[in-house]
């Protein structure tokens, strides 16, 4: 008895839905990942603009203190 014709198609079928759900759930994976990244992209700058106004903070008072020391001799 020969195959019937719809086996073969609904088998090629599954077999593309099953691609294609390997594909979708790679495809969340790789967005649910760049989102984390994204956000600690977003923490590490922010941070760094923290470090940099600190820094510019301490260069400006080291600044004065040179400043004022250089009047009074």
């Amino acid at each position: 008895m020969s195959e019937l014709p719809w086996n073969k198609a609904l088998l090629e079928t599954s077999t593309k839905q099953a691609a294609l759900l390997s594909e979708l759930l790679r495809l969340r994976v790789t967005v649910a990942n760049l989102k984390r990244r994204l956000q600690n992209a977003r923490l590490v700058h922010a941070n760094w603009l923290l470090r940099q106004q600190a820094w510019r903070a301490e260069r400006d008072e080291l600044m004065r203190r040179l400043g004022g020391d250089s009047r009074r001799a």
